[in-house]
């Protein structure tokens, strides 16, 4: 992207140099007309013809009757004078199109911006005069202007009535490609979503006081997350659980064991879940931080706020089953236990959230947390059926409903 950046201005300021050499003439010249140096020899003459008006206003596609017509306009006299095969040939006075084109300076030259005084010959963003305009010329040769909002908003689509610059250079030459200025600040924040930058550091460089506004910016599709997901696996810098080991002597390619690793990706409220719903339903509904299959990113703050705000939800929990031990409720001993497992995981997870040498982008996929799935469960459910007495199972299932219903 830096590449990208650097081309670009070297572009832009070479588009723009002229521009700013005019700029530099009238704050040393400011009651002179600039000419470039092809057209130098016009300043020796007392009167201009059309085209040559037309070659420092308008470019040389312009004709003489537009350029009289233009002239008229502005109030300035264009005299017919006798050429030199004896016929009528309009002119202007050189004095009276010198002062007609230095009243066209900008409001305030040679000052652009008067909070730090920077000057026009210093500006990035200028351009010849009239370069942005619906006849698709370069601009003239003798004024700039500052380049506005409303000039990029035009060229880029915003009226169906002048080309855009798509069209200009034969990239869209029906006319359908259309971009708002603000959609490019969509894209820039979705590269940074792209290259792992943290949330925090995205809401800096876009100006929010609010990490939580980046989610409308961020446009990521799912074939770009799961790719960024598979990049990652095997990578202890950047993972961190099970995901993080690459086997040793694969029968297949890093590339498949990614893909098998995590055939898909889910957002959730946490982070993203890797189970594949073709293959089997959820075993583990509403509990997604407790499974071996969710995996969370260090560095998305709205999801990080999220698991804490589960951990003190969990906090509350074990201290109330606690309490009801304490008062000999039936059950709670075994909501202790699940809600000490609960908390004990979301610690490990919030330490490594917290943990100064995991860098943000970071994968997080903890181990076994020791809750049953529902296929686990029913297959215990099997074993204390089929044992002696089988009054197990009557236990298990009454410990189930008072969780259930918890």
């Amino acid at each position: 992207m830096a590449d990208v950046i650097r081309e670009a201005l070297i572009r832009i300021r070479r588009e723009t140099e002229e521009a700013r050499r005019m700029a530099r003439w009238y704050e040393e010249n400011p009651d002179r007309l600039y000419l470039p140096p092809e057209l130098s020899h016009l300043r020796s003459k007392q009167f201009l013809t059309m085209t040559e008006v037309g070659s420092l206003y308008f470019g040389s596609s312009a004709n003489n009757y537009e350029v009289r017509k233009w002239l008229n306009k502005q109030g300035i006299p264009t005299p017919s004078m006798k050429g030199a095969d004896n016929r009528d040939i309009a002119h202007v006075a050189f004095a009276e199109f010198e002062h007609l084109i230095v009243s066209l300076l900008p409001l305030g030259f040679p000052v652009r911006d008067a909070a730090t005084g920077m000057r026009y010959s210093e500006s990035l963003f200028v351009i010849p005069f009239k370069h942005f305009s619906r006849s698709g010329r370069n601009g003239t040769a003798c004024m700039f202007e500052p380049v506005s909002y409303g000039q990029v908003y035009l060229s880029l689509g915003g009226n169906d009535k002048i080309k855009s610059v798509f069209q200009k250079t034969g990239l869209d030459p029906d006319g359908r490609l259309k971009v708002s200025t603000h959609q490019f600040r969509h894209y820039l924040n979705t590269i940074a979503h792209t290259g792992g930058l943290s949330q925090i550091d995205i809401a800096k460089w876009s100006g929010r006081k609010n990490v939580s506004q980046n989610s409308a910016y961020d446009h990521l599709s799912s074939a770009e997350i799961l790719n960024k997901l598979r990049s990652q696996v095997g990578d202890e810098n950047l993972t961190v659980g099970p995901l993080a080991e690459m086997p040793a002597n694969l029968p297949v390619s890093r590339e498949k064991f990614s893909e098998l690793a995590i055939p898909t990706a889910h957002v959730t409220k946490y982070g993203f879940c890797v189970h594949d719903f073709a293959a089997s339903p959820c075993e583990m509904f509403r509990r997604c931080l407790s499974c071996t299959e969710h995996l969370c990113i260090k560095g998305d703050e709205a999801k990080s706020a999220r698991i804490r705000e589960q951990l003190q939800m969990g906090r509350q929990s074990l201290r109330r089953a606690q309490e009801a031990v304490v008062e000999e409720v039936y059950g709670a001993f075994d909501w202790v236990e699940i809600h000490a497992k609960t908390v004990s995981r979301l610690e490990q997870l919030v330490a490594i959230l917290d943990d100064a040498s995991v860098p943000a982008g970071t994968i997080i996929q903890l181990n076994n947390s020791g809750n049953l799935t529902l296929s686990a469960q029913a297959l215990k459910d099997r074993d204390l059926l089929d044992s002696p007495t089988g009054a197990g199972l009557q236990a298990s299932n009454q410990n189930r409903i008072e969780i259930t219903h918890g």
